[in-house]
């Protein structure tokens, strides 16, 4: 039974890969639309601090000329953010995106334009199956 499972586990990774490989991280700029970023990747922090800022910090820092090539002015590198008070309604509906996404180890997919307090400005998300 045990070597079933085995051969079976070890097809399935041969099919379908492993967990890490599928779930790579990228980051990109570009200067269309007035400059915005992407990054795809797992979210390694996610919290709500007392200025009504929602944070969220990728698993590595971005080379900040990246970000400076689209004309935005970011002075953090490795996160991007929300404020609470622009529009309060999406801003839930983003912290329990981001939260599932963090606690099910899973994937985003995620558009900053602009920034907000120093970070890139979190807009829009997309979470992988």
């Amino acid at each position: 039974m045990k070597k079933l499972i085995f051969i079976v586990s070890f097809i399935g990774t041969l099919i379908f890969g492993s967990s890490s490989a599928s779930a790579q991280q990228s980051f990109f700029c570009s200067p269309s639309y007035g400059g915005y970023c992407q990054y795809t990747g797992k979210i390694s922090q996610l919290y709500v601090n007392d200025a009504n800022l929602i944070i969220m910090y990728f698993e590595n820092s971005v080379d900040p000329a990246v970000i400076s090539n689209t004309g935005i002015s970011a002075s953090v590198n490795n996160a991007g953010a929300y404020m609470i008070t622009d529009n309060p309604i999406y801003a839930e509906y983003l912290y329990s995106t981001l939260i599932t996404a963090q606690a099910s180890k899973r994937p985003v997919t995620i558009q900053f334009f602009g920034t907000t307090s120093g970070y890139l400005k979190l807009s829009k998300v997309w979470l992988a199956e």
